[in-house]
Order: C-alpha cells, then structure tokens, then sequence
C-alpha cells in the first residue's frame, strides 16, 4: 500500500465524519442495512462487500469489512466474486453503493448463495433509476450509467469502474432472468431513499459549499415525505432473501 493511497482513505474517512451533513446521509443508510439484518447477528457472520475505510463499524456492530483495495485496509482483502467462506457461513451481507461496482455480479450471486445460510440476506443500497436520478447519474456524475447496457458485467481495470444502471437491470429490465438463474432468491423491495439534499451537496466526491447543518435539516425534512417524493430520490433499498430449503 502506498503512503498516498492511506492517506486519501483518512482524508475521505475524516472528511465525511467532519461534515454534518455527510455524516448524517452515512448512519441513516448503514442504519436502514443494519435494520434489515440485525435479527440475525446471532446465528452467523455478517460481512460488507466494498466497505471502504469501514465507516460501517460505526453504525452497525459486529460486521466484517471486505474490500478488494487492501489501501483502505478492511479485516479481509476479498474479490466479491471469489468470496474465501465456508458453505453455509454468512447469515448477512452488506452492500452500500457497492453492487453496481461489481464487474461479474452473476458469479457473485452465485458465491452469495453458497455462502449464505438458509434465510440469510443480502441487503443492498445502490443508485436508483427514479426520474431525477436518472439524468443525473447519466449525465452529471462521475461515474457510467447505462441503462441500454445489454449484460449485467463490464470490463473492469480499477475499483472504481462501475454501471451504476446496474440494479435497475437486475430488478426491472432482466428480472425474468434473476427469477430464473438464481430462484433461491427471493426479492424484496423496500424504497427509495436520499432525496433531492444529495444533489445540493455534490456528494463525497464533488462536496458543494453549502452548509452541511443546513443540508441536514433538509434531509431529516426528506424523509418525513411520503412516496411523492420518491421520483426526486437516488438510492434504493432492496434485498435477495436466500429462501429456506425444505427437505421431505
């Protein structure tokens, strides 16, 4: 690991503590993954795929961090489509804007559902394909997304690479496909989340000069909204539920 590479983790890691508003965004999110899996924190481990500097072990207790950047220093360095667990040993599996990074997510799937416990879940928070959500991720943000994208892989040379389209394909355009390949999950959408506040804050990476006390107040005000407001968000919250497997 080079000295820059951690140094650019503590900055990022330091930076979103330190602005009220970020910091906010980051424990109601993990907040609303933990919310899914905490019934089952005592019936096996509880991993996060791409965790990053780990801000996870802040907002949800006992979970092991896995990243494929050893810079960022997790507990396991780990190719999510290569995952180094035992049959039938994760009872949950994190995944906070990290899905749509994943250049072969069917193979991950399928390391998913072997490693997972019957009744284990995979709960996930990535880009939404909501109205707003859409131009701005296609023509706004850093990153690629592609809706028209005929697979669900890519080429991938960096961490960083993505199709942030992705769980739109897999739910929406390809959902025939995902009830068809991997039938021992069982999908469950929960919601939208995040609202117009993200725009107005740039995010991590573009951070605007906006006051993060002031983006906060707009924040808690989102999500007092009902579903009206949902057109003008840009993350969602889903799970695949590894169903029970029954034996005559």
């Amino acid at each position: 690991m080079h000295i820059s590479d951690r140094a650019r983790v503590v900055r990022t890691d330091d930076f979103i503590l330190g602005d009220k508003y970020l910091k906010e965004i980051y424990k109601n999110l993990y907040g609303r993954l933990g919310d899914v899996v905490k019934s089952r924190q005592d019936h096996g481990a509880i991993i996060e795929i791409g965790s990053g500097p780990g801000l996870v072990k802040l907002f949800v207790k006992g979970v092991i961090t896995t990243d494929i950047d050893a810079a960022v220093s997790p507990d396991l360095c780990v190719d999510a489509a290569y995952l180094p667990f035992p049959d039938g040993s994760i009872t949950g599996i994190l995944m906070k804007d990290s899905l749509h990074h994943l250049p072969d997510v069917e193979r991950f799937l399928n390391e998913a559902q072997r490693v997972l416990i019957d009744d284990g879940i995979i709960a996930i928070i990535d880009p939404y394909w909501g109205f707003l959500a859409r131009f701005v991720y296609k023509y706004l943000h850093q990153e690629k997304y592609d809706a028209s994208f005929p697979t669900w892989s890519f080429d991938s040379s960096s961490p960083w690479d993505s199709n942030q389209a992705l769980s739109f394909l897999i739910l929406r355009r390809d959902r025939d496909k995902l009830d068809r390949q991997w039938p021992i999950f069982e999908v469950e959408e929960h919601c939208p989340l995040l609202g117009p506040s993200f725009l107005l804050s740039g995010g991590v990476s573009r951070r605007t000069f906006i006051p993060g006390s002031w983006l906060k107040r707009v924040f808690e005000w989102e999500n007092r909204r009902g579903k009206w407001l949902d057109p003008f968000r840009f993350e969602y919250l889903y799970c695949l539920r590894k169903r029970l497997v029954t034996t005559r």
